[in-house]
């Protein structure tokens, strides 16, 4: 009977349980994973706290791989100083991680700039080594920043023929040269001016620029100039001159004796 009694006892032991566990402070609180939830966290447990990607603060672990970074302000500018402009550290479960910077490997042509563009900004191009270059402050009318953006702004002030230079920090508006005998008149002094600058063959013509005879040989064909009207004026009469006509000269009137 004491037997019984003993093995009974041992049968209806009564088990003890763990407390429970808080699973607020084991797990930290929920956050996003960005500045304010980075900032959440420390104020709770300390500065290596972190609000990790899974949303719960964790302890920053140690990592030995360069692209390793603690998530926040001071993981952005390590990740900006070690790997280029557009890496930022994003937040991962254990600890931060460098993304890729912006445009790697990009070419300094109009696809390159408006990576860059796109990417970081308006003040950015694509500068030597295929990284993103942001453009120095200039207060020149001539200065622009490389690539689409700054191609319209050179042909807003500059003209249709102007386009934005790369330089070695930022870019320059490339100012086309004015053509030779620019906005001159078509009379002799104009037409002395081409002729000079190209050859003899050569005219100012009605828009305010030299132009080339088409070497027309036709009796009624000259070139725009006092020895053209003399030529005319054999050929069809006192009255006839060179006349500029549908851009080529042509004696008028080109009927003897009217």
């Amino acid at each position: 009977m004491v037997l019984m009694v003993m093995i009974s006892g041992l049968g209806c032991k009564e088990e003890t349980k763990s407390p429970p566990v808080d699973a607020a402070v084991d797990m930290g609180p929920q956050c996003t994973a960005d500045s304010t939830g980075n900032m959440t966290c420390q104020e709770q447990y300390g500065e290596r706290y972190f609000c990790s990607s899974s949303g719960t603060c964790v302890q920053l672990e140690a990592c030995e791989e360069e692209s390793c970074c603690p998530p926040g302000a001071a993981g952005d500018e390590y990740c900006l100083n070690t790997f280029g402009a557009g890496s930022t550290c994003v937040a991962g479960e254990t600890n931060g991680l460098c993304s890729e910077r912006a445009c790697p490997g990009c070419v300094s042509d109009s696809d390159g700039h408006s990576c860059c563009y796109d990417a970081l900004g308006p003040n950015w191009y694509c500068g030597g080594e295929g990284l993103c270059e942001v453009a120095p402050p200039c207060e020149s009318e001539d200065c622009c920043v490389p690539g689409p953006g700054g191609d319209a702004k050179c042909q807003r002030s500059f003209g249709e023929q102007s386009e934005c230079t790369q330089l070695a920090n930022g870019g320059q508006c490339l100012r086309p040269m004015p053509p030779p005998c620019a906005d001159c008149r078509p009379d002799e002094t104009g037409h002395q001016c081409c002729r000079s600058e190209f050859a003899d063959d050569w005219f100012c013509g009605l828009e305010g620029m030299c132009n080339k005879s088409s070497g027309c040989m036709n009796p009624e064909c000259c070139i725009p100039s006092e020895a053209g009207d003399a030529l005319c004026a054999e050929r069809f009469g006192d009255m006839s001159v060179c006349a500029i006509v549908e851009g080529d000269g042509r004696c008028d009137p080109s009927i003897p004796g009217q």
